[in-house]
């Protein structure tokens, strides 16, 4: 099946219509099925076989989108150039690592977004080409708006910290307590926060961070109960895990975007605790939380 299917190098869509599975025989006898999928590599896109349909998926749409990066190289150029930072943008840049790594950070979701598809067919390949090209150039300009005010946030965040260690640096317990919170900042604003997190989660994720930059400049004033409050948290942090390490293969799709779910919860809990102005849009409690783990843990 590899050396009938397999392809590598590709550069361009010459591999045919892709199904989305094919059966594997032994004796005239189906024993089971592997699952073709483009995938990017070094020199190009590899179309190969899976085992797993979930990860075929994965990668072919990302395959996808590398060829149609391969037939735009002017395009990407322009992109390049409308993403790169300016003015206050350079600035809040420290807080993913530098201007260079934010500035991949907005292309890659350009791209993802764009050029990214499920598609299985020479002729869909194709057509759909000059329209997705077309929309580089404004999708670049709608994600610099959507991200402006989280990529703000995160760095006045992340200043507030520094500021607090500085202040505080011969105090072992602060710094202790303040590096909880920054273990809490990397989880909730990771670097790729653009890719995993849906648009509507974008101004939430501005409330948690005044949220959590509350709990840094409040705590110190009330340290014990500060930290109380937050070994609430972290028994439910370690909820959260043990849950998603629990999912296997035969997990359900509802399963999971519940666990998702509950994971922005404990955010919800979080600014009831520190930040109760911020206000929350639901009613959230340790017995609602213990509830909706209850409810993750019965289904498949």
């Amino acid at each position: 099946a590899r050396r009938k299917w397999e392809k590598r190098g590709l550069t361009s869509w010459t591999c045919g219509d892709i199904p989305e599975s094919v059966a594997l025989k032994s004796g005239g006898m189906v024993i089971g099925m592997a699952f073709p999928a483009l995938q990017t590599a070094d020199d190009g896109v590899d179309l190969l076989l899976f085992p797993d349909k979930a990860a075929a998926e994965a990668a072919h749409a990302r395959g996808v989108g590398r060829l149609y990066e391969m037939m735009f190289p002017e395009d990407l150029k322009h992109l390049r150039k409308t993403l790169a930072l300016t003015g206050k943008w350079k600035d809040w840049a420290f807080a993913f690592g530098g201007v260079k790594p934010l500035e991949k950070l907005l292309f890659d979701k350009v791209l993802c977004d764009v050029l990214d598809a499920p598609i299985r067919t020479e002729a869909e390949f194709n057509a759909r080409a000059t329209s997705r090209r077309q929309r580089l150039l404004p999708r670049a300009t709608e994600i610099l708006r959507l991200a402006a005010p989280v990529v703000e946030s995160c760095a006045t965040t992340v200043r507030t910290l520094e500021r607090l260690e500085k202040e505080n640096r011969q105090s072992p317990r602060v710094l202790s307590f303040i590096a909880e919170i920054r273990r809490d900042f990397a989880a909730l604003a990771p670097v790729n926060f653009l890719q995993i997190y849906g648009e509507e989660r974008l101004p939430d994720m501005i409330r948690y961070l005044r949220a959590l930059t509350l709990r840094a400049e409040r705590g110190l004033f009330h340290l014990e109960k500060a930290v109380e409050k937050d070994a609430e948290i972290k028994i439910y942090q370690e909820e959260l895990l043990r849950l998603r390490q629990g999912l296997d293969r035969g997990s359900s799709a509802q399963k999971r975007a519940e666990i998702d779910n509950l994971a922005w919860m404990i955010e919800e809990f979080k600014v009831s605790l520190f930040a109760q102005e911020l206000k929350t849009p639901f009613p959230v409690s340790k017995k609602r939380l213990d509830a909706r783990i209850r409810e993750i843990e019965m289904m498949e």
